[in-house]
């Protein structure tokens, strides 16, 4: 977590650097070394990046994809609970029914 962390103030850093370089370029003086050193930070930022979505997009997915199969392990489960209810439900009034006929009330 801290290496991702490191990376991304790294990116942001190497973002602002970049800004400056080309508002420089626009503003003041355009030639060659500047335009190398603005190409290099800039493929330095597509790397970055990329580092950056491997270390966060993977476990993100399978974190996902497990949330997603809880999440139907649940609803199956609740499914079940709700069946299970109704069955008790039709046991309970047979039991009272059969306790009726064998325990008839005197009058």
């Amino acid at each position: 977590m801290e290496e991702i962390m490191e990376l991304v103030q790294h990116k942001s850093q190497l973002i602002y650097d970049l800004n400056c370089v080309k508002e420089y370029m626009e503003a003041w003086e355009f030639n060659t070394y500047l335009r190398d050193t603005w190409d290099q930070m800039n493929k330095e930022l597509q790397e970055l990046t990329l580092k950056i979505e491997q270390f966060s997009k993977p476990p993100y997915d399978e974190i996902e994809q497990e949330r997603i199969e809880l999440m139907s392990k649940i609803q199956n489960c609740e499914r079940d609970l709700s069946r299970f209810r109704q069955q008790l439900e039709e046991i309970n009034k047979i039991m009272s029914a059969i306790r009726k006929q064998n325990n008839p009330v005197p009058g």
